[in-house]
Protein backbone atom coordinates (compact mmCIF):
# COMPACT_ATOMS: atom_id res chain seq x y z
CA UNK A 1 0.00 0.00 0.00
CA UNK A 2 0.70 3.66 -0.92
CA UNK A 3 -0.05 7.09 -1.57
CA UNK A 4 -2.84 7.07 -3.76
CA UNK A 5 -0.76 9.27 -6.49
CA UNK A 6 1.49 6.79 -6.65
CA UNK A 7 -0.78 3.22 -6.38
CA UNK A 8 -3.65 3.18 -8.57
CA UNK A 9 -5.30 -0.29 -7.98
CA UNK A 10 -5.45 -1.68 -11.73
CA UNK A 11 -3.81 0.85 -13.41
CA UNK A 12 -0.28 0.70 -11.99
CA UNK A 13 -0.08 -1.48 -9.00
CA UNK A 14 -2.45 -4.21 -7.47
CA UNK A 15 -3.76 -3.99 -3.99
CA UNK A 16 -4.89 -5.90 -1.16
CA UNK A 17 -6.58 -5.60 2.04
CA UNK A 18 -3.80 -5.08 5.13
CA UNK A 19 -3.31 -7.80 6.96
CA UNK A 20 -5.65 -10.13 4.90
CA UNK A 21 -2.40 -12.50 3.84
CA UNK A 22 -5.19 -14.70 2.31
CA UNK A 23 -5.62 -12.29 -0.12
CA UNK A 24 -2.17 -11.11 -0.90
CA UNK A 25 -1.51 -14.82 -1.51
CA UNK A 26 -4.12 -15.34 -4.00
CA UNK A 27 -2.90 -12.14 -5.57
CA UNK A 28 0.51 -13.63 -5.71
CA UNK A 29 -0.60 -17.32 -7.09
CA UNK A 30 -2.78 -15.62 -9.77
CA UNK A 31 0.42 -13.04 -11.04
CA UNK A 32 2.62 -16.72 -11.15
CA UNK A 33 -0.08 -17.96 -13.01
CA UNK A 34 -0.05 -15.30 -15.58
CA UNK A 35 -4.21 -15.11 -14.53
CA UNK A 36 -4.17 -11.05 -14.06
CA UNK A 37 -5.43 -9.28 -16.30
CA UNK A 38 -3.45 -6.33 -18.09
CA UNK A 39 -0.64 -7.93 -16.23
CA UNK A 40 1.83 -6.27 -19.04
CA UNK A 41 0.00 -2.94 -19.06
CA UNK A 42 0.15 -2.31 -15.14
CA UNK A 43 4.07 -3.30 -15.15
CA UNK A 44 4.64 -0.51 -17.86
CA UNK A 45 2.50 2.24 -16.02
CA UNK A 46 4.37 0.82 -12.60
CA UNK A 47 7.48 1.99 -14.59
CA UNK A 48 6.61 4.95 -16.08
CA UNK A 49 4.89 6.26 -12.69
CA UNK A 50 8.35 5.09 -10.39
CA UNK A 51 10.08 7.36 -12.77
CA UNK A 52 9.12 10.26 -10.89
CA UNK A 53 10.19 9.38 -7.59
CA UNK A 54 13.95 8.96 -8.37
CA UNK A 55 16.69 10.42 -6.26
CA UNK A 56 17.51 12.45 -9.17
CA UNK A 57 14.07 14.09 -9.62
CA UNK A 58 13.57 15.10 -6.49
CA UNK A 59 16.59 16.43 -5.41
CA UNK A 60 16.13 18.54 -8.86
CA UNK A 61 12.60 19.46 -7.20
CA UNK A 62 14.35 20.59 -3.71
CA UNK A 63 16.98 22.74 -6.26
CA UNK A 64 14.08 24.81 -7.51
CA UNK A 65 11.92 25.26 -3.93
CA UNK A 66 15.26 26.67 -2.67
CA UNK A 67 16.39 28.80 -5.76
Amino acid sequence: NGPEEILINNFNSIKYEVNNYKSLANIIQNILDNKVNNQSFIKLNMKKIVKNYTMFRFSKKIQQIIN
